[in-house]
């Protein structure tokens, strides 16, 4: 229920004399009211301006730290691209392993495969898989059972080709230069 004083002076002291103006009361009620709010905003506008000082200190400082780091990070760079290309080695080397047992296997199945009288000097082996080998032998018999031999490896493709087999001088010890080619399995 709502309760409105209609009558004039009566009641209410600042409505003294049919005044129309505000009361000393509400005066001072408004100008506490006013205070309080100015206070308020201007606290607010205080802790504003620290809240700004405080992101302004912290960006700083974390601009600084980021400045000190910089040299970090590019130390760590460069570690990392260190250890791709050291990966990268690794990797090469272990596909070296693997190939040393072939290389050692494929050493140890043709030295038991040369037959008296036949001497190697080469042995090379391409990318590919294909196998040359030269030396001198007695014969050219010798020769051909050394190719004879190479086709029994079970890692050596068929055919082994006799590229050449020429007659050396006729006072050398050996009487034939020979190269023979032949493809390994991969």
């Amino acid at each position: 229920m709502i309760r409105i004083n209609l009558a004039e002076g009566r009641g209410n002291p600042d409505r003294a004399h049919g005044a129309d103006r505000p009361g000393p009361r509400t005066l001072a009620l408004a100008a506490a009211v006013f205070a309080i709010a100015l206070a308020w905003s201007g606290g607010q506008a205080l802790s504003l301006r620290e809240s700004v000082a405080r992101v302004a200190r912290e960006t700083a400082s974390a601009e600084s730290e980021l400045r000190s780091l910089a040299p970090r990070a590019r130390r760590l760079a460069a570690l990392e691209a260190r250890r791709t290309q050291l990966s990268a080695r690794a990797a090469v080397v272990a596909a070296w392993r693997a190939d040393r047992h072939q290389v050692a296997w494929l050493l140890e199945q043709v030295g038991r495969s040369v037959p008296a009288g036949v001497r190697l000097a080469q042995l090379q082996q391409d990318a590919d898989g294909l196998l040359l080998l030269g030396g001198q032998a007695v014969s050219v018999a010798a020769v051909s059972e050394l190719a004879a031999a190479l086709e029994t490896l079970e890692q050596v493709l068929p055919p082994v080709e006799i590229v050449n087999a020429r007659g050396g001088d006729a006072g050398a010890e050996a009487a034939v230069r020979f190269e023979i080619r032949a493809r390994l399995a991969s």
